[in-house]
């Protein structure tokens, strides 16, 4: 190679790799602790956690609360972190100029996160590389993420460059691990976040470098790559499936209260399923552009279908797949999900359009959790009428109820008045399993609360009254 060829496409990760952000998250820690009345934290105690997610970090700065009291803080911790974007991290010295040098090579450069995408999308044009990146795939993007090697794959596809002629610079163990199963070389970002007991010597990338620049080196393109790693070590990845249920468990605080009433051979599945449904409802309703909800939903229908057979992609799948679950039955139904984005003329015709997803939620539950018969398929609708209520809003309001309501009304209005129509008819409660009950309980106390004008989350005490009710039957 000459000193100005660089592989077709260099793919990078954002936080501690292409920027230091470190000082963002530390501004949105100490704007939390001082909230708490507690002294700043000093950058160096935190700056080792800023790759392993918030909840780390929140650790790290409250030690003193538990890991409840540490997950109501992180819808504030997220809010705030929007606020202090970029206003006090920067690009790590050297990135620009590699960048630059890509970029004036011919080859093109994109990056691939964790973050959320909508927090990403926001820093590209604070940076200025909103017209210069070439690719963005966000850590909600696809049903995965890093470690899975599909993030990599989707981003070589969109960009047209076939995976060995793509590079993936990362400051993580996970970065490595996703870009050897993607087919990618591996360069490892010394200059990145690490705690004292990682050792990046181990992780088996292709390259270690420690500046930006040292990429300029025609040499660090040469030499054979690390054999590709099987994509099933990426599947198989604690840490990534560890990543999903944080994920469920962040937007769902009140169930790391009530759980204590489920049997405990019943949580690690019951924390997966929940998350699994999670991750099927996003992408249903998730977007107003329907065609990533499409691709998202046509690849789980795949990996639904290879559970059954005994094969796995997502990190779910290593608590669920194994389960003697008809996974296909699920798969069968998702078209019925994404139908279901579109807005209802009325009660009957949202109804008749998620009942048969609801069919097979309440199939998939009663083999999953051993329950004598399943949850009565209307009172699943309802709860699905619920959750899509609370995650669109207005726009999941059926349009009989919008007329009923005229043109000029404000926001929430229809959506609270949707909310009275679904606790009117919400069914009283049934058999199914208790793990399902809890959380038809909780989300239609979510419900009420929402219809109500009040913050979604009950105290402790009302989840758990609310919990223990739900579990007896």
């Amino acid at each position: 190679m000459t000193s100005t060829d660089f592989p077709a496409l260099v793919l990078f990760d954002l936080d501690g790799t292409l920027l230091d952000s470190a000082p963002d998250f530390v501004a949105t820690v100490n704007a939390l602790r001082a909230g708490n009345g507690q002294p700043a934290m000093a950058a160096e105690s935190l700056r080792p956690h800023v790759s392993k997610g918030a909840r780390a970090m929140l650790a790290a700065a409250f030690p003193h609360l538990d890991a409840t009291e540490r997950d109501a803080l992180v819808p504030e911790f997220l809010d705030v972190y929007q606020r202090e974007l970029a206003r006090h991290g920067a690009p790590f010295a050297g990135i620009e100029t590699l960048l630059e040098a890509i970029e004036a090579s011919g080859s093109r450069w994109g990056i691939v996160t964790n973050k959320p995408e909508y927090l990403a999308q926001q820093l590209l044009p604070l940076l200025g590389w909103h017209q210069r990146c070439a690719v963005l795939v966000g850590g909600d993007t696809l049903p995965v993420r890093k470690p899975d090697p599909l993030p990599l794959q989707h981003a070589a596809q969109t960009c047209g460059v076939a995976v060995a002629d793509c590079a993936y610079v990362g400051d993580d163990e996970r970065d490595i691990v996703a870009a050897r199963a993607a087919g990618m070389r591996s360069v490892v970002a010394l200059w990145g976040y690490r705690l004292d007991e990682d050792d990046p010597k181990t992780w088996q990338g292709d390259l270690m470098i420690e500046s930006p620049t040292d990429l300029l080196d025609p040499a660090a393109w040469t030499g054979p790559a690390m054999p590709v790693a099987p994509a099933e070590v990426a599947a198989g990845d604690p840490q990534a499936l560890a990543g999903f249920l944080e994920k469920w468990g962040t937007r769902w605080p009140e169930w790391h209260v009530a759980e204590v009433f489920v049997p405990a051979a019943q949580r690690e599945p019951a924390l997966a399923w929940f998350a699994l449904r999670q991750e099927l409802t996003d992408a249903a309703w998730g977007t107003s552009d329907p065609r990533p909800g499409e691709a998202k939903l046509a690849w789980w229908s795949e990996e639904l279908q290879g559970w059954s057979q005994g094969r796995r992609r997502h990190p779910l799948g290593i608590t669920l797949q194994r389960l003697p679950v008809p996974w296909k039955l699920l798969a069968a139904c998702l078209p019925a999900l994404l139908a279901s984005r579109e807005s209802p003329a009325d009660f009957d015709d949202a109804i008749g359009a998620l009942e048969p997803f609801a069919e097979g939620i309440a199939g998939i539950a009663v083999t999953l959790f051993g329950g004598k018969t399943p949850a009565p398929a209307k009172s699943v609708v309802i709860g699905l009428l619920a959750e899509q209520l609370l995650q669109q809003g207005d726009a999941a309001v059926p349009l009989l109820t919008r007329a009923r309501l005229g043109d000029a009304i404000p926001e929430h209005v229809a959506a609270r008045a949707w909310a009275g129509e679904l606790l009117q008819r919400w069914p009283p409660p049934h058999d199914g399993s208790v793990p399902g009950r809890i959380h038809a309980a909780l989300l239609r106390e979510r419900l009420r609360r929402f219809a109500a004008g009040k913050s979604l989350v009950s105290s402790r005490w009302g989840v758990l009254w609310t919990a223990w009710r739900a579990a007896r039957g």
